[in-house]
């Protein structure tokens, strides 16, 4: 045999060598994606079972709350008004909380009259040694009433 004969041998065998490993390599690719596609079909299963658990969860909550409603911290049992005089009554204590509510607000009248002078909120809060979320929640309930 030639040497030209002998280069082209070793030149078939190096290209035999090259496909093997990039078939051994596509195998094994193959496997991991089948491994992380195994996982994320069972991670879909986990999530579906999780949501079932919330809806059923949220279901047995909107059902005590229907149960119940929260009033001056007492549970009392629903009860629908029997006259246009208990009407008139649920109507005026509707109307309380929100008294009580502007009283818890020590500095509302500050934090409105700060963000309505173009402060922000965290200008704000560091200005009155708050929270920003206390001083954002008093500008969401009370910023509109008070216009900016």
């Amino acid at each position: 045999m030639t040497l030209e004969w002998w280069m082209l041998l070793a030149g078939i065998l190096a290209l035999g060598w090259s496909f093997w490993l990039e078939k051994r390599e596509n195998l094994k690719r193959q496997d991991e994606l089948l491994t992380i596609l195994t996982r994320v079909e069972q991670a879909k299963a986990d999530v579906a079972l999780l949501l079932t658990e919330v809806e059923e969860a949220a279901e047995k909550l909107v059902n005590r709350l229907e149960k119940t409603v929260v009033s001056d911290g007492d549970p009392q049992v629903m009860k629908k008004p029997k006259t246009k005089d208990k009407v008139k009554e649920n109507r005026e204590k509707d109307k309380e909380p929100q008294k009580k509510m502007d009283s818890r607000f020590k500095n509302k009248d500050e934090i409105i009259a700060l963000w309505q002078s173009g402060l922000s909120i965290d200008e704000i809060a560091a200005r009155l040694g708050i929270g920003k979320g206390e001083a954002q929640l008093i500008i969401d309930l009370f910023g509109k009433e008070a216009g900016r």
